[in-house]
């Protein structure tokens, strides 16, 4: 009976201890799945969620644009409301020719002057293709980041001590004399597709009307896109213009001046002063708005972004 026993012992235990082993290894087979599969679906989570397909949203114009003093500007204001890429192009005072040159879509021109050897910045005058000076640059105080001149690459920067413009090549080399009407290469910005264009310009211009919409049709091609919004001026003075841009860009034309006189301060939840009153009634923009002439404070540039945004979703630009 005790042999017996001995040989059930012997043929149960292995059994016992086999069934046990495998009992582990299934258990640990399913737990390194369950964690594959966790890491796969994490995997995933974290590819699309860093994968933005929305339309980059470039803000192009000036100081209304950049802001000014501790001013928080509209495009800062679209960041906090939109997930889309939001890109600024432009300059504090610059005009709409100017923006048009930078962009690469207005040609200009240089002459009788050499390029030195040196890296030293030298003078230079902005010509049209008829050899007449072009003063953009100079009256908005801004230059060309990245420029060739006869197949020498350099910069052009605005001097304020001399009011000049000044071409400095990146690397020594021999110099160049310039004795010929010739033609400036400059360096477009990299524009992406599918891109969503907001053209605020014209705070700056001397003449505005007819020149402005010319140039401003400019810019919009740098863009190549049909998804574009040209905001009104707000300043004093310039209702012609401001019909013009309604005639010209239809349902692309943002009346944001108009917007302001209506319901500018109720909506930025403002009492209105006596002087707001005195500006309403003069067809101003109320001072509890802006902080100059020219410029508005955080208010009118959380309006604007606000107005952008339902102008946006109504045009479809944005869901």
């Amino acid at each position: 009976m005790k042999k017996h026993n001995n040989k059930f012992f012997i043929i149960i235990v292995p059994i016992c201890i086999i069934l046990i082993l495998a009992m582990i290894f299934y258990d640990r087979y399913q737990t390194s799945q369950l964690a594959k599969k966790y890491n796969d679906t994490n995997n995933q989570t974290t590819q699309v969620s860093s994968n933005n397909d929305l339309a980059t949203i470039y803000c192009v114009g000036d100081s209304l644009t950049l802001g000014t003093n501790d001013v928080t500007s509209y495009p800062d204001y679209l960041k906090e409301s939109l997930k889309n890429d939001i890109e600024i192009i432009g300059d504090n005072h610059i005009n709409s020719q100017a923006l048009a040159i930078k962009l690469g879509n207005q040609d200009v021109y240089v002459n009788n002057f050499t390029i030195p050897s040196d890296t030293n910045a030298v003078s230079i005058t902005l010509l049209n293709e008829n050899g007449e000076v072009i003063d953009a640059l100079i009256n908005s105080q801004t230059g060309i980041e990245s420029c060739i001149i006869n197949n020498i690459a350099g910069t052009i920067s605005y001097d304020s001590n001399s009011n000049q413009l000044l071409f400095k090549r990146l690397e020594a080399g021999d110099s160049s004399m310039i004795t010929t009407l010739t033609k400036i290469e400059i360096t477009k910005p990299e524009i992406l597709n599918d891109n969503i264009l907001i053209l605020f310009t014209g705070s700056y211009e001397e003449s505005i009307q007819g020149s402005l919409v010319n140039y401003q049709k400019q810019i919009i091609d740098s863009f190549n896109t049909d998804k574009y919004i040209v905001v009104s001026l707000t300043m004093d003075n310039h209702d012609a213009t401001n019909n013009l841009l309604a005639n010209t860009y239809g349902e692309h034309y943002l009346d944001f001046k108009n917007y302001l006189l209506t319901n500018g301060l109720n909506d930025a939840k403002i009492t209105a002063t006596s002087e707001d009153q005195m500006a309403l009634a003069n067809n101003s923009v109320p001072s509890s708005l802006l902080i100059d002439d020219i410029n508005g404070n955080n208010y009118y540039h959380q309006l604007l972004a606000n107005q952008l945004i339902n102008k946006m979703h109504e045009l479809g630009y944005i869901n």
